[in-house]
């Protein structure tokens, strides 16, 4: 019966699991940065996330959907590109995908700042057609793709899915960073 049992979950367990992952919350892909600035007031804040906007996501890149400095809430669509670098490799159906669309959405206090990018679409060529896809259904439809192969394909495609997701995390993280640089200019 033992025996029976660790066979099962044995021959059950993937062999290649997909160890990288991007974050998510309700199983949506989201990424949060969220600070205390002690004695830096709501207004110069609001101010620092509306240059963030213009100045390092560049204002051609940024479309301000919803702006409300009272209740500290600044909501933005920004496109960026992926580096003719970073594209190569792309196995998923947005392997073609170069420019990423998302929602960012400060939340501002005094003493406290956040930001969520979230709503992330990649732009995928379909014929001589441009078109948005959720970054999630290429995800659930790459894993799906993965879990039904076998042996070396397995193991191939698992490693470029783990790159793919190491490049996407990297590239919105980097929008993290940067944005915790102009912060920790106040």
């Amino acid at each position: 019966m033992v025996r029976t049992l660790l066979l099962l979950l044995i021959t059950n367990t993937p062999l290649f699991i997909l160890s990288q992952e991007l974050p998510q919350v309700d199983g949506k892909v989201v990424y949060n940065y969220q600070t205390t600035k002690e004695g830096v007031d709501k207004t110069a804040l609001y101010a620092m996330a509306e240059r963030f906007l213009e100045d390092v996501i560049k204002k051609e890149n940024v479309v301000i959907q919803s702006s409300n400095p009272d209740s500290g809430q600044l909501i933005a669509k920004g496109i960026s590109a992926f580096t003719n670098h970073a594209k190569k490799g792309w196995t998923w159906t947005v392997g073609i995908a170069t420019r990423p669309q998302f929602v960012m959405q400060f939340d501002i206090k005094d003493e406290f700042a956040s930001l969520t990018i979230k709503n992330i679409m990649l732009s995928t060529l379909y014929v001589d057609e441009e078109i948005y896809l959720p970054i999630e259904d290429d995800m659930v439809r790459e894993k799906r793709k993965i879990q039904s192969l076998k042996g070396k394909l397995k193991e191939k495609r698992t490693k470029e899915y783990n790159k793919n997701a190491d490049m996407i995390n990297d590239h919105f993280y980097s929008i993290l960073v940067l944005f915790k640089r102009e912060l920790d200019k106040l």
